[in-house]
C-alpha cells in the first residue's frame, strides 16, 4: 500500500507539473495514457502523432487511454491535493470476511480505480450541482428556506436518509424528477463510500419490496436492490442481503373475514400482502377488474394473484387493504373498518387517498424504520433524514431527526406538531430531490443559499 502510494504520489505529482502535451506522455509511463511513436518519450513529433496507429503504422490497440481526456486529468489532480490531506485509502490492518466468503471492507482501490473515483466525483459535481453548464433537466437553482438555529445543528449529524415512494420519491404520474433522480444516484453513491458522512439511503415505504423496485425503474432498481428497506407499511423490514430483520403479520384471521364481507358489500377491491405476493377475490376481479390491472400498471405492484376468499389464509397477511375509485367512497368506508380494528386488536391507515389499510396494532412505518435502524445501527432521532407526503409517513416523520413533507403532503402531515419542514415543491417538482439536497448533503448550511 505505502509503495502504490509513493507511485500514485510521483504520477501525480509529475503530472500537475506538466504541459498539456506532456501529460499524455506522462500518463503512458503509469499505464494510463497514450504512448506517443517514440518510446522514449520524446513528444517533439507529437502534433503528427496518429493516435490511432503505433509508430510502425499499424493498428494502435484500445487501451486505458481511450478512457481519459486532457480536461479529465484535473479531476485527478484535485484528488491528489485530497490524498496530501488526509489518508482516505488507508487500508485496515485487518480483512473481515463475511459468511460469503466476501470482504467485509471495501478493498484498497489501485490506481486505476483512484483515477475513476476522481471521473466519478468530477461527473457528479457536474451533473448535481454545476448548473451553468450542463444543468439537469428541471433542475434550478437550490431555492431558499428560513431554517432555525436548532434545524441548523441537526444537519452534520444526518447519517442516513428514508423516503417514501409514491408521492415523494415518485411524481404524481408515477415517474422520476431528474432532480431526485440525481439526488438519490448521489446519496447511494455517498452511502457506499468510506470517506463519506452520509451511510445508508433506503425506501420506507408501503408497498412491496418488488413493487417499490419495480416502480423506481430499472436503473435505481439495480441499485436499491442491495440496500436495506422497509416494506409494506414498515412491516417487513430486510437488511442489504435482502434478508428480513423485521416483520409483524395480523394475527386474527377472523377479523380479516369481517372485513372481507364489508368490502364486498360496499363494492370495494381487496388487497392482501403476503410479502411480495398480493392477493385479490374474485368477487372483486368481477366487481372492479380495472382496479386489478392499476395495481400493476399503474402502481407498479406485482399482478394480484386472484383466489376465491382471504378469510382462513394460513400464513396470515402483513396487512389487508381496500381500493375504491375515490377517496369519497373511503372516507365514507373508514368509520366501519375503524369498528373492527378496534374490536380485534388492529388499526388502520391511508397511505393513497383512495386506499384503505387494515395493520397489526403499534406497527406502522414509523415502528418498522425504528426496528431496522437498530439493525443498521441508526439512531433515528438524531441521525435520519425522514421525507413522506401521506397520513402514513406521520410517525415516520416525526420520529426521524429532520422529517420533511412535500408540498403535495395532505393536510394532517402539514399541520402536525413534529414535521420540521413542509417543502413549497411537490413531488413532480422535484421535492424530494431538493429536501436531500438541503439537509441529506448539508447545502442548506451553504451561506450563499440562506
Amino acid at each position: 500500500m505505502v509503495l502504490q502510494l509513493v507511485q500514485s504520489s510521483a504520477f501525480l505529482s509529475t503530472l500537475q507539473r506538466a504541459t498539456a502535451h506532456e501529460k499524455s506522455s506522462i500518463c503512458a509511463n503509469f499505464g494510463l495514457g497514450m504512448s506517443p511513436p517514440n518510446g522514449d518519450g520524446d513528444i517533439s513529433n507529437y502534433d503528427m502523432w496518429d493516435p490511432n496507429q503505433e509508430a510502425n503504422g499499424t493498428p494502435r490497440q484500445p487501451n486505458k487511454a481511450d478512457l481519459y481526456s486532457m480536461d479529465e486529468m484535473q479531476s485527478i489532480l484535485n484528488l491528489h491535493l485530497n490524498l496530501e490531506e488526509n489518508d482516505a485509502f488507508e487500508k485496515p490492518d485487518t480483512e473481515e470476511v463475511d459468511a460469503d466468503g466476501i470482504l467485509a471492507s471495501l478493498p484498497t482501490p489501485d490506481l486505476h480505480e483512484m483515477v475513476l473515483q476522481a471521473l466519478q466525483d468530477a461527473d457528479e459535481e457536474e451533473h448535481v450541482h454545476d448548473s451553468s453548464e450542463k444543468p439537469t433537466p428541471g433542475c434550478n437553482e437550490l431555492p431558499s428556506y428560513e431554517l432555525s438555529d436548532d434545524l441548523k445543528a441537526r444537519i452534520p449529524k444526518i447519517r442516513a436518509i428514508a423516503s417514501d415512494v409514491d408521492g415523494t420519491l415518485l411524481t404524481a404520474d408515477h415517474g422520476l424528477h431528474p432532480r431526485t433522480l440525481a439526488a438519490v444516484k448521489k446519496a447511494i453513491a455517498a452511502a457506499a463510500s468510506p470517506v463519506r458522512s452520509l451511510q445508508h439511503f433506503f425506501p420506507a415505504t408501503g408497498k412491496s419490496r418488488a413493487g417499490a423496485l419495480y416502480s423506481l425503474g430499472p436503473e435505481l432498481s439495480s441499485l436499491l436492490s442491495n440496500l436495506p428497506g422497509a416494506f409494506l407499511q414498515g412491516l417487513y423490514c430486510v437488511d442489504a442481503n435482502g434478508d428480513v430483520v423485521y416483520e409483524k403479520k395480523l394475527d386474527s384471521n377472523e377479523m380479516v373475514a369481517v372485513a372481507e364481507d364489508m368490502a364486498h358489500e360496499a363494492g370495494l377491491t381487496i388487497l392482501a400482502y403476503d410479502g411480495d405476493t398480493i392477493y385479490s377475490t374474485q368477487a372483486s376481479l368481477e366487481s372492479n377488474p380495472h382496479h386489478i390491472r392499476q395495481v400493476h400498471d399503474d402502481w407498479g405492484e406485482s399482478k394480484p394473484v386472484i383466489i376465491e376468499t382471504t378469510k382462513g389464509y394460513e400464513n396470515r397477511f402483513h396487512k389487508w387493504m381496500v381500493m375504491a375509485d375515490t377517496p369519497e367512497q373511503i372516507q365514507s368506508f373508514r368509520p366501519k373498518l375503524q369498528v373492527v380494528a378496534d374490536t380485534y386488536g388492529a388499526m388502520t391507515t391511508v397511505s393513497i387517498p383512495t386506499m384503505l389499510e387494515l395493520l397489526p396494532e403499534g406497527s406502522g412505518k414509523g415502528a418498522g424504520v425504528k426496528q431496522l435502524c437498530e439493525v443498521l445501527g441508526i439512531d433515528m432521532g438524531t441521525q435520519m433524514l425522514a421525507m413522506g407526503d401521506g397520513e402514513n409517513d406521520l410517525e415516520f416523520l416525526k420520529l426521524a431527526s429532520i422529517g420533511v413533507a412535500m408540498g403535495n403532503a395532505v393536510d394532517i402531515l402539514k399541520e402536525a406538531e413534529g414535521v420540521d419542514i413542509i417543502l413549497n415543491e411537490s413531488s413532480s417538482e422535484g421535492g424530494a430531490g431538493i429536501a436531500m439536497e438541503l439537509f441529506g448533503f448539508g447545502r442548506a448550511l451553504d451561506d450563499k443559499k440562506q
